[in-house]
C-alpha cells in the first residue's frame, strides 16, 4: 500500500475520532457506508476529492486538515482533550460556556499553566 494512504486513513480516524464519531455515525453524515469508511481508514481505499468534502463537511473541518499529518500518535494531552470533546459533544452551548468559564476560574485560582 501507499504509504500517504495509510497516512490520510489515519489522519481521517484520528480526526474522527478527536470529534467523537464512530465510522457508522460519519457514515450517515456523508451518506457512505461505514465498510467503505473503514477501508478509507486502513488506507485500502483512495477518497476523492468529493468523498473528502464530505468527510470535511460532517466533521466542521478544513480539507486541508486531513494532510496535517502528525509525526507520531496522539499523545496523552489529546488523548484526554479528545474526552473532554467528546463529553461536551451533545450539550447546550450555554452548558459549554458555564464549563469553559468555571475551568478557566478554577485554573486562575490554582495558578495552573
Amino acid at each position: 500500500m501507499d504509504e500517504i494512504k495509510l497516512q490520510l486513513g489515519a489522519q481521517i480516524r484520528n480526526l474522527r475520532k478527536l470529534l467523537g464519531y464512530t465510522q457508522a455515525q460519519l457514515a450517515e453524515l456523508t451518506d457512505l457506508s461505514d465498510n467503505f469508511i473503514g477501508q478509507i481508514e486502513r488506507g485500502e481505499r483512495t477518497p476523492t476529492i468529493q468523498t473528502l468534502k464530505k468527510f470535511a463537511d460532517a466533521l466542521n473541518i478544513k480539507i486541508e486538515d486531513f494532510f496535517h499529518f502528525p509525526d507520531e500518535k496522539l499523545d496523552e494531552r489529546d488523548k484526554i482533550l479528545s474526552e473532554f470533546i467528546t463529553y461536551l459533544k451533545n450539550k447546550d452551548i450555554r452548558t459549554i460556556q458555564l464549563i469553559i468559564e468555571i475551568t478557566k476560574k478554577i485554573i486562575d485560582r490554582l495558578k495552573i499553566d
